[in-house]
């Protein structure tokens, strides 16, 4: 979604707002924004889905959106 969202941006307005926003290009900033999370005790999933499209996360029928709600409700579980 990001790389996308990012060659569109480049494309439209050529401001890199998402590697400004991560500190990088999504593919080397999400783990290295994953193993920072984990480094201060937060539980984190990464899950990578290819192919999907800008708003696939928000829909819970995609397979996008049906990852990403149970990654959530995984991770809301009591410990």
């Amino acid at each position: 979604m990001l790389r996308e969202r990012r060659r569109r941006q480049l494309a439209t307005c050529g401001n890199p707002a998402i590697e400004s926003f991560m500190g990088g290009l999504p593919s080397d900033a999400t783990l290295t924004f994953a193993d920072s999370a984990r480094t201060r005790g937060d539980p984190v999933e990464v899950i990578t889905v290819p192919g999907l499209g800008h708003h696939d996360v928000r829909s819970p029928r995609s397979e996008t959106g049906q990852a990403a709600s149970e990654a959530v409700v995984r991770l809301l579980r009591p410990r």
